[in-house]
């Protein structure tokens, strides 16, 4: 859920688990999520998002070959645009 700011920024956490492919309580997914949007014009949106995963066990791929790491971090940057009838912030 992001929370508004000001009238062009929002931002907001977001946390969730998930029993990982076999639905199994052996194998647990968590993320952790961080959002910032800025809407620039009506329909033009940029967000900046770090997430953070974890996995009870070794499954994330890391800059060596071999070895794996129970957690991840991924950063993204985007620019949307949108078109339609809806005024404001979405």
């Amino acid at each position: 859920m992001l929370c508004r700011i000001t009238g062009t920024w929002a931002c907001g956490p977001g946390i969730s688990t998930i029993a990982a492919m076999t639905c199994s309580p052996e194998r647990r997914l968590e993320e952790g999520t961080f959002v910032a949007d800025h809407l620039f014009l009506p329909g033009i949106l940029a967000r900046a998002e770090y997430r953070r995963d974890f996995f009870n066990q070794r499954f994330f791929l890391t800059n060596t070959v071999g070895p794996l790491s129970k957690a991840q971090d991924t950063a993204t940057l985007g620019l949307m645009y949108g078109w339609g009838t809806k005024q404001g912030h979405w």
